[in-house]
């Protein structure tokens, strides 16, 4: 593990710890459990036991390792998404920039919503500088309650342009391959919802994943120093 990354591991374990509590969110509604790690399968996770706020942290802890394998390697373009708009796009349509991903639930309680308005402000900074040169995507990983509509709704909370950040969903088998890309772990919680590693990556125009930011921070000055190293090559 990289000495420098251990202030935003602790950052995230808090996160994650902080998604445990029963909050509501941007539209969430009543719906049964759902979650995923590494080893099951997208979807409900009814039959499984719930793992304690203990497990949780040992779970989470190595998922970081994870995440960071992935920086240096080329994220496959043939990937493919639902965008807000419903219409099926592949990664390979984002790579002509260097953009930035995030994957979220819209019912998720506080997490997803923090980490995306965050984001939407270091990027609106980080916009002032560099303009369209870069994008954003954010995708939903909860496959059996997230839709186009909903994607949509709540994309609505963040953005006004589509084609800047765009917001989608995908089918299981879909996001198992984006998911697995990008280094996103995500797990059942106790309290019946999706837990999941805290983080934005970015990725430059090649389609290479150049750094993991954990954390729902997202502090402006490392977006804005991240980007201009991703311009910069």
């Amino acid at each position: 593990m990289r000495p420098h990354r251990i202030s935003a591991i602790t950052l995230f374990i808090s996160c994650a710890i902080v998604a445990l509590w029963p909050m509501k969110s941007f539209g969430q509604h009543d719906h049964g459990s759902h979650g995923q790690d590494s080893q099951m399968e997208h979807g409900s996770h009814a039959g499984h036991k719930p793992l304690s706020e203990d497990e949780m942290r040992k779970r989470m802890m190595k998922w970081i390792p994870g995440a960071e394998a992935k920086v240096g390697q080329k994220v496959d373009g043939a990937l493919t998404f639902i965008d807000q708009n419903g219409k099926k796009v592949k990664l390979k349509d984002y790579m002509d920039k260097p953009f930035f991903i995030t994957f979220i639930f819209t019912d998720c309680p506080h997490i997803c919503p923090t980490i995306a308005g965050n984001m939407g402000k270091a990027a609106a900074e980080a916009k002032n500088k560099y303009g369209d040169k870069f994008r954003m995507l954010t995708i939903s990983f909860d496959t059996e309650r997230d839709d186009v509509k909903r994607i949509k709704d709540y994309a609505t909370n963040f953005t006004t342009n589509p084609k800047f950040w765009t917001f989608g969903v995908a089918e299981k088998e879909s996001v198992n391959k984006l998911t697995e890309a990008f280094g996103f772990s995500f797990m059942p919680s106790k309290d019946e919802i999706w837990a999941h590693i805290t983080m934005v990556t970015a990725v430059n125009k090649g389609g290479v994943i150049t750094k993991q930011i954990y954390g729902t921070k997202v502090d402006p000055q490392e977006f804005g120093d991240t980007l201009a190293a991703m311009i910069k090559k």
